[in-house]
């Protein structure tokens, strides 16, 4: 955990980083595609809050 997180972001510092994973999206009319996704969380430091993306 990092020491300069916020209290506040103790009890969520186990999904501080970066997640990556894929899967199939599929419909009734159409074929099911592959995607990729990559999100990530980042703590400002000392801020009460994160900073999240996703690709």
């Amino acid at each position: 955990m990092p020491t300069d997180l916020a209290p506040e972001l103790v009890p969520l510092a186990w999904v501080i980083g970066s997640w990556e994973g894929v899967g199939v999206v599929g419909y009734a009319d159409a074929p099911d595609t592959q995607f990729g996704q990559r999100i990530d969380f980042v703590a400002p430091v000392g801020a009460p809050f994160l900073h999240y993306t996703a690709q």
